[in-house]
């Protein structure tokens, strides 16, 4: 990984920013605070390893295999009944363990809308139809960890989480350049002390009369599956029940 957490000073350090007298023995897993991190310099690339899997909260995407970003996009554009089971098994249980992160401190369990609940096996669970499905994590990204690796996660569906003040814009029409044809837009915009981190942009009549009512300087606890567009800092979400949220 190239991003590690200094308990310390509570900031995110990249594997370019490490240096021995300053974070030698205090640096551990950006998501999860709990494993220790070690330094790996190499010739070609650098960057930090954890000794033990296990170190890890098994809520942490790195105590599970990494599923591939272009499994993702099979799954998404397949239309096999099993293959949408899947992703749809995958999407939610990557958002439940993100939100248990963030929850850290409730004591009760969490349990999502197609009722999968924390398992004996954290490798294995099973689904509301009964299926033994195998855990594994897609690519998750801490908000405060978005601006300084956007190329990384450029047109790759990730899981941003995290903590942060949320704006909803006012609704606008706009004209599709290619087609004439009009169409209502709305963002939702994500800030972390006062800076724009990312969007989500939100078009169609229904999707736009969507009403989340935020509060001015609320802070929320989040987490979001989508295609990221580093460029324009944005995230394409195809379904309401691939944002949730708690108010801090």
């Amino acid at each position: 990984m190239n991003t590690a957490y200094v308990k310390e000073t509570g900031k995110y350090i990249t594997a370019q920013e490490y240096r021995d007298e300053l974070h030698l023995n205090k640096i551990y897993c950006p998501e999860c605070y709990k494993a220790p991190l070690y330094f790996v310099p190499k010739q070609k690339t650098i960057y930090f390893r954890v000794e033990n899997r296990e170190d890890h909260l098994e809520d942490c995407s790195f105590y599970q295999e990494f599923i591939p970003n272009q499994e993702v996009v099979r799954l998404i554009k397949s239309e096999k009944e099993v293959d949408k089971e899947r992703l749809k098994f995958l999407i939610e249980m990557n958002m439940r363990n993100a939100l248990n992160l963030l929850r850290r401190q409730n004591t009760e369990p969490l349990i999502n809308k197609v009722g999968i609940e924390n398992s004996n096996n954290p490798k294995k669970t099973t689904n509301n139809k009964n299926r033994t499905q195998e855990v594994k994590s897609i690519t998750r990204i801490n908000i405060s960890n978005l601006l300084k690796n956007r190329d990384e996660y450029q047109d790759k569906y990730i899981v941003i989480y995290g903590k942060a003040n949320i704006e909803e814009t006012e609704v606008e029409e706009r004209e599709n350049s290619k087609t004439k044809e009009k169409f209502k837009t709305k963002s939702l915009i994500f800030k972390k002390n006062d800076e724009r981190i990312f969007r989500i942009n939100l078009t169609g009549d229904k999707t736009t009369k969507e009403k989340f009512n935020f509060g001015e300087g609320d802070t929320y606890s989040f987490v979001v599956f989508g295609l990221f567009n580093g460029k324009y800092l944005s995230l394409e979400v195809n379904s309401f029940s691939h944002f949730q949220y708690f108010k801090d």
